[in-house]
């Protein structure tokens, strides 16, 4: 055989064997850490199905209750907290997730270096006990601290362990596995304001808690069976990995995520107070539901065009059009609008919303570190959580239906600003990562 047919042959096999290994990739996934160490995962499979179940049941309990303050804020204000203003009844709220989102400094390199299974019994305990005793608070202090401390540390113990255990097991599919994961989250939304609105009236507000502590304790028992990790733990080191803001994307979006949720969440704790004070009765309470239903539809929609078009083309969209549908609020004061605006802005929120793991974890060196670096994230997030609601309430104000309504446009145009500095931080991130106009990224 000549010199140039074994040159042949050995290109044909080189050729084959490359091919063979982008079908590899292409079915399991794998990245490179910045150090070149490879990382597999199964992106599929019944074990990776089961961790993303359990982890939809853990969404429900905590993200699903971050997103359900609007509700609790609308019956404290209506009923068991009559005689305070909307500003005073909101820091129960926004403290609650300020505890919630700064404690995950902590939990995200807890779960990195223990696993989950731990964190997630201890997050049922901490919110079955704490609906429990919400059962029996009738004064402000009471309600107030219930939410703050019990409810905030077992929603942080829910919080990271599925999304840190998700990206555990897909990678390429990454962006449908966040969505999915995150629609455990609006079911949540959408259940928990359900049962606070109707049952009250029929049963009362205790036993509307004792009721949402059993579904608690049911839900927080299977994602803890469910749940589990598959990379082994991080190696040894410090706890906490801020060099890691040294990274401009890392920053970028750790930075946007309180501009971000200063928009949404304000968005979601009032939506149901301008209804009422815009005369919707009965259909007020449900603005917020509608929100939460579109943007489960939302999450599912940005995680699979995520995968084909890019986390972070996806989220600018997604922020962009938030920020859009914000100023419109402006213009609308009568319930057909209300309700269109509420399904828009709810399916346009799935993205960002969706998606702030995934951004995290496509901007960090080392995705072994993603509780920590999701964790340090989220604290930054807390600022947002904790001034975010009191200081749009602030700017309603209390007064009469009228003199409230009537500033209302300051605070959305206020939140709606904060949306646009998070849209401009996330391009940003896009930007250090490939100044390709059309990448996907």
């Amino acid at each position: 055989m000549s010199l140039r047919r074994y040159a042949s042959v050995f290109s044909e096999g080189i050729s084959e064997a490359e091919a063979e290994k982008e079908d590899v990739e292409e079915l399991v996934g794998v990245q490179v850490t910045e150090e070149g160490e490879e990382i597999v995962y199964p992106d599929g499979g019944m074990q990776a199905w089961l961790v993303l179940a359990g982890g939809f049941c853990a969404a429900i309990c905590a993200f699903g209750l971050a997103g359900s303050v609007g509700a609790f804020q609308s019956y404290y204000a209506q009923n068991l907290l009559q005689g305070y203003s909307a500003s005073t009844i909101a820091w129960i709220g926004s403290t609650q997730a300020a505890v919630c989102f700064s404690m995950c400094l902590f939990t995200g390199p807890l779960f990195d270096r223990y696993g989950c299974r731990p964190l997630l019994a201890g997050g049922t305990v901490l919110l079955v006990l704490a609906f429990v005793l919400l059962s029996f608070c009738r004064e402000y202090y009471q309600i107030f601290l219930v939410h703050a401390t019990l409810m905030a540390m077992g929603m942080d113990l829910m919080f990271i362990v599925p999304m840190g255990a998700v990206g555990q097991w897909f990678f390429l599919r990454r962006g449908l596995a966040f969505g999915i994961l995150m629609m455990g989250s609006s079911a949540g939304a959408i259940v928990w304001p359900l049962l606070v609105a109707n049952l009250p009236p029929r049963i009362g507000f205790a036993w509307t808690c004792r009721l949402i502590a059993l579904l608690m304790a049911l839900l927080g028992t299977a994602s803890a069976l469910l749940v589990k990790t598959r990379l082994p733990p991080r190696p040894p080191g410090p706890f906490f990995l801020f060099a890691e803001f040294r990274n401009p994307a890392y920053a970028a979006v750790a930075l946007s995520f309180p501009f971000l949720v200063f928009g949404f969440f304000s968005f979601l704790t009032f939506i149901g107070t301008y209804g009422a004070l815009a005369g919707l009765g009965p259909l007020a309470p449900y603005l917020l539901m509608i929100t939460n239903g579109a943007s489960a539809f939302g999450r599912l929609a940005a995680g699979i065009a995520a995968d084909m078009l890019g986390t972070f083309n996806v989220a600018l969209v997604g922020i962009g059009a938030m920020a859009v549908l914000s100023f419109a609020w402006l213009a609308m004061d009568t319930p057909a609008p209300l309700i269109a605006l509420c399904c828009l802005y709810g399916f346009a929120s799935g993205a960002p919303v969706s998606l702030q793991g995934p951004m995290v974890t496509a901007s960090a060196s080392d995705p072994r570190h993603a509780g920590t670096l999701i964790g340090q994230a989220l604290m930054v997030q807390s600022i947002a959580q904790l001034t975010g609601p009191p200081i749009f309430g602030a700017i309603v104000g209390a007064g009469s239906p009228g003199e409230q309504l009537a500033r209302f446009p300051h605070a959305i145009v206020f939140g709606s600003c904060m949306l646009l500095v998070a849209w401009c931080l996330v391009a940003a991130a896009r930007l250090y990562r490939t100044r390709e106009l059309f990448a996907i990224i």
